[in-house]
């Protein structure tokens, strides 16, 4: 039995064995890629591998085993690196340049020349000749030398990346000409080519050529030219500014036909803007009955000022009068202005005119309808005595005289006369009516009555006028 086991087992190992092999040789095994890849820093460095120039970062295939790989970039030192890969192996590496640095030596041959070297990536490094520059990376660089009394040279050079030397001798032209300028007003700000310039009254030094000056000052009407500069040559240009006028204007509120004068001089429509020069302005306004005012100012040039003068002062005296007798009427240059009014204790109550101008000169005239005549007094009005006190005497007819004894009374045509304060002058017709005879009265002694009674005119009933008032001033 178990023979027979074996012989089958056998023949099975027989029959399998050799389809396994058929098998095998029909599908070989896959070999695995060997790669390199190499980055470097800077990116754009180009690689040299197994003799072959790629850029970084791409991909080769190789064999394993060893290589020295060169980086290249323009600007950095080359730099090598050995690399070992094995067979089927996927490898990447790094490679970091040094930037090449370079020296330069920038010499002149005038001294105290300025040098000044824009490098490519903005920064500015200067001083003056003999100027020397270490560690300096490659690249575009402009290059500027200047010294007062010389052209202004600018050049550019470039340094390459295997760390050269530069070495540079500037030599400046003298091309330089002279600008003189005579300035009115002397503080007007310089401006060449539309560039401000420090001016200070000595002459300008500049390249020969053309220019365009223009001269300002605040306030001031610019002026432009264009001048030509010769080497050593000096030119001259005289500049005078035209000042701009201000405004003014002069407001007097709440009475619009007051006097304005400007420097002495009457300006008509004040109020309405005017150009004047710049400079000091003393102005002054004035109305009869009030103060006069006035105000300096200081305008600049361009300024535009407004004077306002509020409401003016009044300044006006008065004529306090006193007459004895109600009904009288009483005229202010030749104008009736009021009728004096009774006194319940007698007489006639005081009668005040106003409004009357400091300064001015007036007339009053008083007059009755039994009066002799009528009776004027002239009044000023000085600045030390503006209110005036008047006391008017006149003879009234047709009165009637009584004794306070009551010894005597005397009706009729009878004319009182004031003397003094104390007494009185009488005038009594005689009884054949061909004469009169005058006798004097002490005041205290007599009582006085006026007859008929006189009408007052019910449209000056009041006992005071106010001139201001009435010419609506």
């Amino acid at each position: 039995m178990l023979k027979h086991i074996l012989i089958c087992t056998v023949a099975c190992l027989l029959f399998v064995l050799p389809a396994a092999c058929k098998k095998k040789t029909a599908e070989p095994a896959k070999v695995a890629r060997t790669t390199l890849t190499v980055r470097t820093i800077p990116e754009e460095a180009m690689l040299l591998i197994n003799g072959k120039m790629i850029p970084a970062g791409n991909e080769i295939e190789l064999t394993g085993g060893n290589y020295t790989v060169l980086a290249e970039c323009e600007g950095y030192i080359p730099a090598w690196k050995n690399i070992t890969i094995k067979t089927g192996e996927n490898k990447h590496e790094r490679i970091v340049l040094e930037a090449a640095k370079s020296t330069a030596l920038f010499t002149s041959s005038e001294s105290g020349v300025r040098i000044t070297l824009k490098k490519h990536d903005g920064s500015v490094e200067s001083g003056s000749a003999p100027l020397y520059i270490t560690n300096l990376p490659a690249g575009e660089y402009a290059l500027t030398a200047e010294k007062p009394g010389f052209t202004t040279q600018q050049t550019s050079f470039k340094v390459n990346g295997k760390g050269m030397s530069v070495q540079q001798q500037i030599q400046l032209d003298n091309t330089i000409g002279y600008l003189e300028l005579k300035l009115s007003p002397a503080d007007a700000v310089v401006y060449i080519n539309g560039e401000e310039t420090a001016y200070n009254g000595q002459r300008l030094q500049l390249p020969e050529g053309k220019y365009s000056i223009r001269i300002a000052k605040k306030g001031y009407a610019q002026q432009n030219a264009d001048v030509e500069i010769r080497r050593k040559t000096t030119t001259s240009q005289e500049f005078e500014l035209r000042q701009n006028p201000a405004k003014l204007s002069v407001i007097v509120t709440g009475h619009p036909d007051a006097v304005v004068k400007i420097n002495g001089q009457e300006v008509n429509s004040p109020e309405k803007w005017q150009e004047v020069p710049a400079g000091e302005y003393k102005i002054q306004v004035s109305k009869k009955f009030y103060d006069e005012v006035e105000k300096t100012i200081n305008l600049d040039p361009e300024q535009e000022e407004q004077v306002v003068f509020n409401d003016l002062t009044r300044n006006t005296g008065s004529v306090r009068l006193k007459l004895d007798h109600p009904g009288v009427t009483i005229s202010l240059d030749g104008k009736k202005i009021g009728i004096s009014q009774p006194d319940p204790n007698g007489g006639a109550k005081e009668f005040v005119v106003e409004g009357l101008a400091v300064g001015g000169k007036y007339k009053l005239t008083f007059e009755h309808p039994y009066q002799f005549k009528s009776v004027s007094r002239n009044v000023a009005i000085k600045k030390d005595n503006k209110n005036v006190a008047l006391k008017v005497p006149f003879t009234v007819a047709n009165a009637t005289i009584k004794y306070k004894n009551g010894s005597n009374r005397i009706s009729g045509r009878v004319y009182v006369k004031e003397i003094s304060d104390t007494e009185l002058e009488v005038t009594i017709p005689t009884k054949s009516g061909g004469g009169a005879y005058t006798e004097k009265i002490k005041s205290e002694e007599v009582l006085i009555d006026y007859l008929p009674e006189v009408q007052s005119d019910s449209a000056y009933t009041a006992s005071s006028y106010d001139l201001l008032n009435a010419v609506k001033k």
